[in-house]
């Protein structure tokens, strides 16, 4: 329920159990919105191990060359002004005010680093605070793969990379801003319902493995690019 929910872009539970209660065919027994969302919390573990399964059946999760971009995942919204108590529980669990230089905005909460082929298939995450740096949670992400990190220099270094090789990284940097911008869109990734660091981290989950699991039916559709979810994930 959760995971078809996401890929129709119904992101709050109280839209999401609405809509299943509508339909009765598919899932005769809909539970209340606070038992859903117990369960959700739950099953969170097992939604992640969901899309590591998936990613096992996907031959482009094999790609050995990667992509590493963040996207922000704020917490609480300034307005209304949050309380005390609810700030607290998020910088407990590492919220932090940070700067999305993209969206000239501010937001208190996270950036979400995604490892993606370049084939736009996600193979890991890491939330990081949203003071943090993206080169530092980008290295930590990668620590335990064995990738090595190819940054692009800086435009008044003195060692740039070849022509060939600049326009390559363009071009794999593209893939993971289609990959962002799929989360965005398509999965609201960078809206939070959650009332808790679980709850957050439940969504989360499920909006990758449904990423996934919509790459991986575009493959068994025989899908020339596996990338295209819109029709797929979010169909008339």
């Amino acid at each position: 329920m959760v995971l078809v929910g996401e890929s129709r872009g119904w992101d709050e539970e109280t839209d999401l159990v609405r809509e299943w209660q509508t339909r009765r065919d598919l899932f005769p027994h809909v539970p209340e919105r606070s038992r859903f969302n117990r369960r959700r919390r739950a099953l969170a573990p097992a939604s992640n191990e969901r899309r590591r399964v998936t990613l096992r059946l996907l031959d482009r999760a094999q790609e050995r060359q990667g992509a590493s971009d963040s996207l922000p995942v704020p917490a609480l919204r300034f307005q209304p002004v949050p309380s005390s108590s609810a700030v607290g529980h998020w910088t407990e669990h590492g919220a932090a005010f940070g700067k999305v230089t993209t969206k000239q905005q501010t937001i208190f909460g996270y950036t979400l680093q995604l490892l993606v082929t370049l084939n736009g298939v996600i193979l890991d995450c890491l939330l990081a605070p949203a003071n943090g740096n993206d080169l530092e949670a980008g290295a930590e992400l990668l620590a335990t793969t064995g990738i090595t990190l190819l940054t692009v220099p800086r435009t008044n270094q003195r060692l740039q990379l070849p022509p060939a090789l600049a326009a390559l990284q363009t071009r794999w940097r593209q893939i993971v801003a289609t990959v962002n911008g799929q989360l965005a869109s398509l999965f609201p990734i960078e809206e939070n319902h959650a009332h808790s660091f679980d709850g957050l981290t439940a969504r989360l989950y499920s909006k990758l493995t449904a990423h996934t699991l919509a790459l991986d039916l575009n493959r068994l559709l025989g899908a020339a690019d596996r990338l295209q979810l819109k029709a797929l994930a979010c169909p008339n």
